[in-house]
């Protein structure tokens, strides 16, 4: 089987094959992919479909009743040093390596924020609709918690599917001087890409990350970005789907990695002290994976209802072997924030009210047989396109394509 083409996370699944290119989330309590090759960030003159914060909002799903595991300091320290924020060690070798990722992550992420983090922010702010107290979302995400954290920043879970492996969390305390270095050197590297990207390049979140093992899956890269986000990390724990559609810890060996393919992290939001969820779960949303998973797919149509966001999606949402997601989407999605790989901007239409951000003149040229014509045509024609203030989605002539999308007479945003 061979697709050596990636462009976000769309390019891992195997029902698309391309031409050999490189391109390139104790107590209980209750919650109420840039064309190939420069590696540069995307252009500011991008285009995004959003939906307008004055129109009706969605109702979403309500927040699941989670038992909270205590909470875990090692846990924490991980994923702080991960993520740049802390360089606890005694002296020598080890914190000096520490303080010296520290320096490169930081680097990276101030280019994230003066290219598009902070412009993120403030576009959701005004442009849409907060989704208070409810779930958000976010199909073929990889780790990218970050995206989704800043279009919905008062969120109380985030639910981040995707095909990539979440595996255990790191624990950086029990690596040996060589291999702490092999993993930070590889988080340097991701964190670098994503930063000017904006989005990841599916070969960082296949077999690369299993090297070192220390690295194995994305559950670091999902704790890092909590972090860097502001949350305080608590606990992770793996889960796996019931068949009803619901979510439980998963029983299996801790110590195996495939026990941790999806996982749970619990946050803290120091701001108001509420609890946050963010559930990674690895799950193949093609129609053929879906219809042999009716856990998954319950799952689904309930968190169908709540915001969603699409990004750098490799347009599988315009092919027929995702059907089935598309279809639950449209008939039960109130909000949909997304780029030119969602769904057909001509099947919104009928029931959508869509505002149009930035510029768009074409897809990524590795989708060209995906032209969304009618989506130029919009851009072309009408009167109404807003200024998008940064970059985001796979460069392209004309710049970044980003929509927001409103359900016609939906109810206000609340939770059931």
């Amino acid at each position: 089987m061979r697709w050596g083409v990636v462009l976000g996370l769309g390019a891992c699944f195997p029902e698309l094959r391309w031409e050999p290119w490189v391109h390139q989330g104790g107590d209980t309590f209750s919650l109420p992919a840039m064309p190939l090759g420069s590696g540069e960030p995307a252009s500011s003159t991008s285009a995004m479909l959003a939906i307008s914060s004055s129109a009706p909002a969605a109702s979403v799903p309500a927040l699941p009743t989670v038992d909270v595991p205590p909470e875990d300091e090692d846990l924490r320290r991980s994923a702080r040093q991960l993520a740049g924020l802390s360089t606890e060690a005694p002296p020598g070798p080890r914190r000096l390596r520490l303080e010296q990722h520290a320096q490169t992550v930081n680097r990276s992420f101030d280019v994230f924020e003066e290219s598009r983090g902070k412009a993120m922010l403030a576009w959701a702010r005004k442009h849409l609709a907060a989704a208070e107290e409810g779930t958000v979302l976010y199909p073929f995400a990889g780790p990218d918690l970050i995206t989704v954290r800043r279009f919905y920043p008062r969120a109380r879970r985030y639910v981040l599917v995707a095909l990539q492996e979440g595996g255990p969390p790191p624990d950086l305390s029990r690596l040996h001087l060589g291999a702490l270095n092999a993993t930070l050197d590889l988080y340097e590297r991701v964190f670098d890409a994503f930063a000017r990207r904006g989005f990841f390049l599916t070969m960082h979140l296949g077999a690369g990350y299993r090297t070192p093992g220390s690295a194995r899956g994305i559950g670091g890269v999902l704790l890092a970005f909590a972090e860097r986000e502001g949350f305080q990390v608590l606990a992770a724990e793996p889960v796996k789907i019931r068949h009803d559609g619901g979510l439980e810890r998963h029983s299996g060996p801790q110590e195996v990695p495939e026990t941790w393919s999806s996982l749970r992290l619990h946050l803290r939001r120091p701001q108001d002290g509420a609890r946050v969820l963010v559930d990674y779960l690895r799950v193949d949303l093609s129609d053929g994976a879906l219809a042999r998973d009716s856990g998954a797919l319950a799952l689904l149509e309930g968190l169908a209802l709540g915001p969603v966001v699409l990004k750098a999606a490799s347009h599988l949402l315009q092919q027929r072997g995702f059907s089935k997601l598309r279809g639950l989407l449209l008939a039960r999605t109130r909000q949909l924030v997304q780029d030119e790989t969602g769904i057909a901007y001509e099947l919104l239409e009928p029931e959508f009210n869509i505002r149009l951000f930035g510029s768009f003149q074409g897809v990524n040229g590795l989708f060209d047989g995906r032209p969304q014509r009618r989506l130029q045509e919009a851009y072309a024609t009408r009167t109404d396109i807003e200024p998008l203030p940064f970059g985001i989605g796979y460069r392209k002539a004309g710049g970044s394509a980003l929509m927001v999308a409103n359900r016609k007479e939906a109810a206000p945003l609340s939770v059931p």
